[in-house]
């Protein structure tokens, strides 16, 4: 007599197709993991401004690639972009993340998305910027730091 009421065949093909199941939903969850907390390699280099950074001009950059009215909320107090239903991002208070920071490694952060531990910073669309001048990436640095 089978075990599971429905006769042998139903019931082997029944666990086949759970175990296949169980092994895909493992697999699709340890690459996810793997591209969430891989380490990428991008250089430190230090930044080399021609001119001392400039304030207004600052501000002006931090504007344009979302530092302040965009991700980061009004003025890098923390906010967030969300699709309803479907994802949400949430982009950090600026005053308690940038102070960890070099200049070094905020540049990269800027350019590469890779926060200090070299792990991605998701939802940060560095590709849009990440071909940013040095003088222009002193001048944000120096109006988003505390």
């Amino acid at each position: 007599m089978s075990t599971c009421g429905l006769g042998r065949t139903l019931c082997i093909g029944l666990s086949i197709f759970v175990a296949l199941a169980s092994a895909g939903f493992g697999v699709a969850y340890g690459i996810s993991e793997w591209k969430l907390y891989r380490k990428h390699d991008a250089p430190l280099v230090p930044l080399r401004a021609t001119a001392p950074p400039n304030l207004v001009e600052g501000e002006r950059m931090a504007r344009i690639v979302g530092c302040w009215d965009g991700c980061h909320g009004r003025r890098g107090q923390g906010g967030h972009e969300e699709v309803r239903g479907i994802i949400r991002y949430t982009a950090p208070t600026l005053s308690q993340v940038v102070p960890n920071y070099t200049d070094e490694e905020l540049a990269r952060l800027i350019r590469y998305g890779l926060k200090r531990d070299g792990t991605s910073a998701i939802g940060m669309i560095s590709y849009t910027f990440w071909a940013l001048g040095d003088q222009d990436l002193a001048g944000l640095q120096i109006r988003i730091r505390p």
